[in-house]
């Protein structure tokens, strides 16, 4: 089975990589605007802002199936 990515380890991750970066801790989307940032941080950070929707997708995804569940055996059409 190949790693997923979820939302608690790429906080860690982020939090981790700003931290030895010797970045600010904010929203990917901020630093981006708001920092100068390297070419590789720039590059590290936009994968991780696509890493990080994938995970939200599929987080609700699974949130929809689960609702989806309930909903037919608590007699919904």
């Amino acid at each position: 089975m190949a790693y997923v990515d979820t939302i608690p380890a790429l906080t860690k991750e982020y939090t981790f990589w700003c931290k030895a970066q010797g970045l600010k801790c904010i929203d990917a989307m901020e630093l981006i605007h708001e920092d100068e940032l390297t070419r590789p941080q720039n590059a590290w950070v936009v994968q991780f802002i696509e890493r990080w929707e994938a995970a939200w997708d599929r987080e609700l995804d699974a949130e929809d199936a689960a609702l989806q569940e309930c909903w037919h055996r608590e007699g919904g059409e």
